[in-house]
């Protein structure tokens, strides 16, 4: 048993992806038992955690799409950062060419 621990503790990555199988399963099997129920038997509150199912999707669409958008301006703006960079590193190496050119001699 401590051998197992042991490997699993060495491979951190395998665990996340157990971890995730895990989830995933656990949430088809929620939607599947909720959506799959016979018609006849009232269930209580379904319908509003489908509702509320629905909201958390559609938070989640929105959360997602603030964040593409924040990722978009921050890779513009790293853009323009990286042409002034480039732009001011020409400049340096065309002064630092004139300092090394040697003076004429009055």
């Amino acid at each position: 048993m401590q051998a197992l621990l042991e490997s699993l503790h060495n491979h951190p990555h395998f665990l996340t992806i157990i971890q995730i199988a895990v989830d995933v399963i656990l949430i088809a099997l929620v939607l599947i038992y909720f959506t799959r129920r016979p018609k006849g038997i009232a269930m209580p509150g379904r319908e509003e955690l489908l509702s509320s199912f629905e909201r958390i999707i559609q938070d989640t669409k929105e959360i997602a799409n603030a964040f593409d958008a924040n990722l978009q301006e921050r890779q513009q703006l790293i853009q323009q950062l990286l042409a002034q960079l480039d732009s001011r590193l020409e400049e340096i190496h065309r002064s630092m060419d004139q300092l090394q050119r040697p003076q004429p001699q009055p």
